[in-house]
């Protein structure tokens, strides 16, 4: 008998004596599944998750089902048990169903059947996420023994019209509940309803409710005052959220950010609190789940689906819609599927009134009844912030098997359950038998092609002749190609600082277009990578721009370290530490009649390869970064640090560091970063100040440049932005020798108007002759060695 697959036999045996977290299923090489349908394929592949193998059902295409199917398992329980599961998909929207069954029978008569696809929210491409299904989520059909099911099988099937579809499947395993199950009443918009109407009648049976305000609307007609609202907080014990007046899932975090800054802002100043968040018309998006964390505990979908307690993600929490007319039996019917702990009833509601005229509209009396339904029960009525209190934080890590039940520790003889028979396909006679392992096929080559393009057109004076040219700032192509689930391999491509006359001359060669990075990527164990092949590997890991005219030179450049061959490694598992290390053997050589593209590719003679490192600190509110590179007698070090601090409706941006460059023997480009025997202090700050609908961005930035020699260069930068939604009107002011009284030559002026729409970057504005050196964000490109003085349009698209 080989342990590995018995294991989890033993602890299916093991989970009838409570323990709280028992494994059903942790996919192994040998394991009692077996293809159970006709059609479709069932897997077993390596895995580079903490778990060691995952299951992999896929489907033809054809809308057939596809089975994987275990009988006559050892006893195991879902009797008030939540059933967790690890999984991931492949062409989710084409996937129609994906259930799991669990029956106490080979005849599955006797049955419980949770249908995961009546929620695809839950699933997600390529990537794994927990799902948890607390017990109301499974339909029982008949009447199994919930104590004694011996039976289990995953099913897919897909629409019919694509290709087929793939779901992997990891660790199946089951939890004692930890919080009590309870009831949460929410209220959206802020209607004046909710406070005379809901909140007395829930006050009766003492229930207390959670409102989510659309700040706008407060005090308008029909709608709650601010007297109203703290009453309700005060004399009712309401807890309050955030809401919006329009959909939120079309924008880009930048304006999500101010958005949620302004509404903060709004709850501060009137001394309220709002812990939760609901979506406008229940929608959501990956930017809203990006940025919600840093402002709300939790958010409120409008999906009808069973919600654990704790829930999965806090931040796509399901929900009981009750809209009239009302019918009392489904909520009854809910209720009472509801297991003692371990369950969320969250119901949504609108207006309460006398009569009902809409579907939002729940009238008086039918409210009154909701009530009494729920105090019936016997279910805690509890607000929303008191339960998102206890939310656990959003993890991708797998809770690792009990101690005393890993593959270490023998169990006790007397609990080893007897060997189960071999198992068929009961579909087919001469169905193989999976006692050994299922083969593993090759997953075949993915690939992931990304499209980056800056362009720039400028028409201005030059010595008092009018001109303009076209120029290309960057053009990127960015292949990934995905040879195995932990193998992968990089190519970036693209042209540079073209002029489009060049097209047209034929004078493109390799200056202009150049291949950035061709490496390959070989996970080892969770974040650990060995990496290899030819690029210029980017030490900045996370770092905070403060303002445009930091870019006077920030603590790190693009060229800490070399374009060359080079091997390293990364490990990312220690955050929010990391640590980059690299050899790079310096064999490039010159370019461009004797001037190389990069700092430290080009030595006379072959001297010692290039060692390059770093170390950096990586939170939502804190940046720290140390970095070096050595090639022979050429040095270039740096460290620096930002900071964000928030004070709702404002923040502070604050950043600052040191760098320090030597080495006699080289040219490089751009000439404000070559190796020159000095020292670089840089500092900037900035911040964010609502001006009503507008946000101010006021920054200012300094370096003093110190040669060996004891000279002394200070240069500056003024830089102001105003915000208003996806426009952005900014002018900056940089200054390059302080001590410098001649304006032309030492200080340079850019204003102009940036419209980020969807992913697209329009830029137009105006710029002074003096601003052509190569530093800064929003730089203007040298012509014959002189600036330009004029207007320009810039379009910069990115696709990802």
């Amino acid at each position: 008998m080989k342990f590995s697959l018995y294991l989890l036999l033993l602890l299916q045996t093991l989970s009838l004596y409570g323990v709280e977290k028992m494994p059903l299923f942790v996919p192994k090489e040998e394991h009692p599944f077996f293809l159970n349908s006709p059609t479709g394929k069932v897997s077993v592949e390596s895995s580079k998750m903490p778990w060691e193998y995952k299951w992999r059902l896929e489907t033809a295409g054809d809308g057939q089902n596809v089975q994987m199917t275990a009988l006559d398992l050892p006893d195991f329980s879902l009797n008030q048990k939540n059933l967790v599961i690890w999984v991931k998909t492949e062409n989710r929207e084409n996937l129609r169903e994906f259930w799991l069954f669990a029956a106490d029978s080979e005849d599955f008569s006797n049955r419980v059947v949770f249908m995961v696809s009546d929620d695809k929210t839950q699933l997600l491409d390529r990537e794994w996420t927990k799902i948890t299904l607390p017990f109301s989520a499974g339909k029982q059909w008949g009447a199994p023994d919930l104590d004694h099911m011996k039976t289990f099988q995953f099913w897919i099937n897909d629409n019919g019209k694509a290709p087929g579809t793939a779901v992997e499947i990891g660790p199946v395993y089951t939890e004692m509940a930890e919080e009590p199950s309870a009831v949460v009443i929410t209220f959206d918009d802020g209607w004046l309803s909710q406070y005379q109407k809901a909140a007395p009648i829930m006050a009766e049976y003492g229930f207390r409710g959670t409102a989510y305000l659309i700040p706008e609307l407060i005090g308008q007609e029909n709608y709650m005052t601010l007297e109203d609202l703290k009453d309700l907080t005060g004399t009712y014990q309401w807890s309050l959220g955030g809401h919006y007046l329009g959909r939120m899932d079309g924008r880009e975090p930048g304006e999500l950010n101010r958005i949620f800054y302004d509404q903060a802002a709004w709850f501060s100043e009137r001394g309220l609190e709002a812990a939760d968040f609901s979506y406008p018309n229940g929608a959501f998006s990956p930017a809203l789940l990006e940025v919600l964390p840093a402002f709300f505990r939790s958010a409120r979908t409008i999906i009808e689906y069973p919600e654990a307690n704790p829930p999965a993600n806090p931040y796509i929490l399901k929900v009981m819609n009750l809209t009239a007319p009302f019918n009392s039996e489904t909520l009854q019917n809910r209720l009472d599927r509801v297991a003692p702990r371990g369950e969320l009833v969250i119901l949504v509601l609108h207006k309460i009134e006398e009569s009902s005229a809409a579907e939002t509209e729940m009238p008086t009396e039918d409210f009154r009844r909701i009530c009494e339904i729920i105090s019936r029960s016997g279910l805690a009525v509890k607000t929303m912030a008191e339960i998102s209190g206890d939310f656990k934080p959003l993890s991708v890590d797998w809770e690792p098997l009990p101690t005393s039940l890993t593959a270490d520790t023998p169990p006790p003889e007397e609990l080893l359950p007897e060997e189960p028979p071999l198992m068929k396909d009961p579909l087919k006679t001469d169905s193989p038998q999976l006692s050994t392992p299922l083969p593993v096929p090759l997953k075949g080559l993915e690939t992931q092609i990304d499209f980056s393009l800056d362009w720039r057109m400028v028409w201005g004076t030059l010595d008092g002749e009018a001109g303009y040219y076209n120029q290309i700032d960057d053009l990127h192509m960015y292949v990934e190609n995905s040879l195995s689930d932990y193998t992968k391999l990089f190519t970036v491509f693209g042209i540079q600082d073209v002029n489009f006359e060049d097209f047209s001359e034929g004078a493109i060669d390799g200056s202009y277009f150049y291949l950035n990075a061709l490496y390959m990527v070989q996970e080892v164990y969770e974040d650990t990578e060995i990496t290899a092949g030819y690029t210029a590997p980017d030490p900045v890991h996370k770092w905070l721009q403060v303002t445009r005219s930091a870019g006077i030179e920030p603590a790190f450049g693009q060229d800490m370290a070399p374009r060359s061959l080079w091997i390293g490694g990364k490990w990312e598992g220690l955050e929010p530490y990391g640590v980059q290390l690299a050899v790079v053997p310096d064999v490039i050589g010159k370019e461009n009649e004797g001037d190389t593209k990069q700092v430290m590719t080009y030595q006379e003679e072959l001297g010692v390869p290039n060692v390059f490192g770093s170390l950096w600190i990586d939170t939502e509110t804190f940046d720290m970064e140390a970095a070096a590179a050595l090639n022979g007698d050429a040095l270039k070090a740096a460290a620096g640090a930002g900071y964000v601090y928030r004070f709702a409706p404002y923040s502070l941006s604050v950043t600052a560091g040191i760098k320090y460059t030597k080495g006699e023997d080289f040219q490089t480009y751009p000439v404000w970063d070559h190796l020159d025997n000095a020292w670089r202090l840089s500092s900037g700050v900035s911040g964010a100040i609502p001006l009503g609908e507008v946000t101010f961005n006021p920054g200012l930035a300094w370096q003093s440049v110190i040669y060996d020699g004891g000279d002394v260069r200070h240069l500056g930068g003024i830089d102001v932005g105003f915000l208003y939604k996806i426009l952005e009107l900014y002018g900056v002011v940089t200054l390059y020798d302080l001590e410098n009284s001649v304006w032309e030559e030492n200080a340079g002026l850019e204003a102009g108007l940036i419209v980020d729409y969807r992913g697209v970057e329009y830029m137009t504005g105006y710029t002074m002759a003096g601003f052509n050196t190569l530093s800064g964000l929003y730089n203007n490109k040298s012509w014959n060695e002189g600036g330009v003085d004029g207007v320009f349009l810039r379009i910069k698209a990115t696709y990802w």
